[in-house]
């Protein structure tokens, strides 16, 4: 099977946070197609009824606390962030068939929301929100999920620091809707499915809509700006290995 890859940008001010209130719980949901082709979205442990996911609809859910986070920050009209090992809960269903596990062993469990220095309709490439989640889930399998957004024209996320986001997505551009689920059961074998907008084998696929929950991060009370700095960074997804169930 080809390796998954997804290189994600961000880009947002280099911020020092001196003390903050405290933050509330995360929760992101997309829904909309998998797409990925035949063998790259593929159900060897029969979790979603078995054989190739694609062309199937899909919800993904991911929540974490972000006061179990080691680093919470946000800026105004910047960015809101949170990074850290907080336990995380999965709810996924593909096609009427559910998923839910939590992993209490994560290896990264984060956030990310952001409007950089977007100006009126224009958003340069950094308007975007964005988690992560891996780990071992509570019955011993490797679970690995990315949900992201990303308006590579218009304003996304907007000019505040609010983590309440709902949005409709046009799944038929490829740079608006990213995700990815991995799940690798020690005795099932493994599952996984792509999500990216554009169309494929005749099917639409993508993000068709995110709702992302998370209330107000709250604006710390002193904040401490070391410097500006355009950040990037990059997230390769982990190539997925047959399993035979």
């Amino acid at each position: 099977m080809k390796a998954i890859t997804s290189i994600l940008a961000a880009v947002a001010l280099t911020v020092g946070v001196a003390s903050s209130a405290s933050a509330t719980v995360f929760t992101y949901t997309s829904s909309g197609t998998i797409s990925g082709g035949y063998n790259d979205s593929y159900d060897y442990s029969g979790l979603f009824g078995g054989g190739s996911l694609f062309g199937k609809s899909f919800t993904l859910t991911t929540s974490f606390d972000t006061n179990n986070n080691y680093w919470n920050e946000s800026y105004p009209n910047q960015y809101s962030s949170s990074y850290g090992y907080a336990p995380m809960s999965v709810s996924v269903n593909v096609d009427g068939h559910s998923y839910a596990t939590t992993i209490s062993n994560s290896y990264s469990g984060q956030g990310f929301i952001a409007n950089g220095v977007s100006t009126g309709n224009t958003s340069y490439d950094i308007d975007e929100v964005y988690t992560y989640g891996s780990g071992i889930t509570d019955n011993g399998s490797y679970v690995e999920i990315q949900q992201y957004a990303y308006d590579y024209w218009n304003t996304f996320v907007g000019s505040s620091n609010s983590l309440d986001i709902s949005r409709t997505i046009d799944p038929s551009n490829l740079f608006v809707s990213q995700a990815y689920f991995y799940l690798s059961d020690p005795t099932a074998g493994s599952t996984y499915f792509n999500i990216y907008g554009g169309t494929a084998y005749g099917v639409s696929s993508g993000i068709q809509s995110i709702v992302i929950n998370g209330g107000n991060v709250p604006e710390p009370e002193t904040l401490a700006l070391f410097g500006i700095g355009l950040l990037g960074f990059a997230v390769t997804r982990r190539k997925a290995k047959k399993q035979a169930a």
